[in-house]
């Protein structure tokens, strides 16, 4: 293996490569993407990559992590959805500078890894949420969640395969009410399952929304 460069211990070079990864998925699939591919892009050795990196995989799943809860809070933004309190949630997911790399990703052949990192961290809000001291959420409970999450995440895939084609999804009374429908049934669904009323499922969303909020600011 060879021997990693002089920077390769730096964070600028860890950045290098996961921005050279993104530069790739621009123009090519996921799974045609390789290591050889990723350290020519970066300008780095084989010894760099691995410096920092396990594999492809470990690459992988930095990138979405990053844009999920670093840099976007996604799962912030879906949990949002589900609390009802977006006035016009369809522009919210039209915010294709927010939601680009996500999109792109999903695009590219990655939406279930997507949607694997968004439901782990969505379902922990939940947990905490709903029964907080508990490792799990109850099966029900959790499949309800499961399905707003990938409903949304699909939602924001297809608009971005929209715009591809020219033909951007923009926001409409139709898919707001869509949106909210669907956020209804979830709330409905988990007060059922929880044995809550739906106000108090609300209540505790509303407040666990606001505690977000105040820590982004």
């Amino acid at each position: 293996m060879a021997r990693p460069k002089k920077d390769a211990t730096t964070v600028e070079a860890r950045q290098r490569i996961i921005d050279g990864f993104w530069t790739l998925l621009e123009e090519n699939r996921l799974s045609e993407i390789t290591i050889g591919m990723v350290v020519e892009q970066a300008q780095c050795n084989r010894g760099t990559f691995y410096y920092h990196f396990d594999g492809l995989d470990a690459l992988l799943q930095e990138a979405i992590e990053r844009e999920l809860l670093v840099e976007r809070d996604i799962p912030g933004m879906i949990f949002a959805l589900a609390c009802s309190i977006e006035d016009a949630p369809s522009q919210r997911l039209s915010e294709s500078n927010d939601l680009y790399r996500l999109s792109l990703i999903m695009d590219r052949g990655g939406l279930d890894l997507v949607a694997e990192g968004a439901k782990r961290a969505i379902v922990g809000m939940w947990t905490a949420l709903l029964v907080p001291g508990q490792a799990e959420l109850p099966e029900p409970t959790r499949e309800v969640i499961e399905y707003f999450t990938s409903g949304t995440l699909g939602l924001i895939a297809y608009r971005f395969a929209r715009e591809k084609e020219g033909r951007a999804a923009v926001p409409s009374v139709a898919a707001d009410d869509f949106l909210k429908r669907n956020a209804a049934f979830v709330i409905e669904q988990v007060a059922r399952y929880q044995g809550m009323t739906e106000a108090d499922v609300l209540a505790r969303l509303h407040m666990a929304s606001c505690l977000m909020q105040q820590t982004r600011a």
